[in-house]
């Protein structure tokens, strides 16, 4: 008797648990599940980088003083790089011609450097940098009109406007030369914009001679004026991507 009432008393003990214990769903996670998780997905969101965020480290690095000293050498990379180089080749012209054009010039570089600054300060070192690229651009459009038509005051009007041009480039690439990088940081952009300035000239050489490796002719190919003035149009573009040096971070 004391044995039957003793399994009774135990099943009813086991009857109470079951009411008062909830039923075990096996769908349902558990803690330690449900907090691996939210680590999971708390991985998942700190690795991701939204599409603003990327663009606006994008934008930062195009805004760098790093990025706009390189740009303005690439800029005279193909102004007045390239102009060494079809300066120095321009053969089949006659020299008086060249050395008008030349006195020209420089006679209007002088005084536009005066000027320049002023230039610079009403309308921006941008604006200056581009309009000065111009006159690189139609002194060599010049030099491919004598090459066809041998007009001697086209070449001489163009050295005017490529001197007026070469005054306001200049002032333009030395105030954003002094405004792009830090103080600590000048020494080397300076050094990184006359590598990439004076290597236009060596590229310039390299155009000329394989665009006239077979030629028998004393003055250059029409193919070779073309290719300058396509890299100089490109330099001209370039400046109009260029960032103001307030804004650069």
């Amino acid at each position: 008797m004391a044995t039957s009432r003793h399994r009774n008393i135990s099943g009813q003990k086991r009857y109470n648990d079951s009411l008062t214990t909830p039923p075990q769903d096996h769908n349902t996670a558990s803690l330690g599940e449900i907090e691996m998780a939210d680590l999971g997905d708390e991985q998942i969101v700190t690795g991701y980088q939204p599409l603003d965020n990327r663009a606006a480290s994008g934008r930062k690095r195009w805004h760098s003083a790093s990025t706009q000293v390189a740009l303005l050498g690439l800029i005279c990379f193909c102004c007045p790089g390239m102009w060494n180089s079809i300066t120095s080749m321009a053969g089949g012209i006659d020299p008086q011609v060249v050395s008008n054009a030349t006195a020209t010039l420089y006679t209007c570089f002088t005084i536009t450097s005066i000027l320049s600054p002023a230039f610079c300060n009403k309308f921006g070192p941008r604006l200056a940098l581009f309009v000065g690229s111009l006159g690189y651009v139609a002194y060599a459009v010049s030099l491919l009109v004598y090459h066809w038509h041998a007009s001697s005051a086209m070449v001489v009007a163009a050295g005017a406007f490529n001197g007026i041009g070469a005054g306001l480039l200049w002032t333009a690439q030395g105030q954003m030369m002094l405004a792009y990088p830090n103080q600590e940081q000048q020494g080397v952009y300076v050094a990184i914009f006359w590598i990439i300035f004076n290597l236009g000239a060596v590229v310039g050489g390299g155009i000329s001679f394989a665009a006239n490796f077979n030629s028998a002719q004393e003055d250059p190919s029409t193919g070779t004026y073309v290719a300058f003035i396509s890299v100089m149009v490109i330099g001209s573009a370039l400046c109009l991507s260029l960032t103001d040096p307030s804004q650069v971070v």
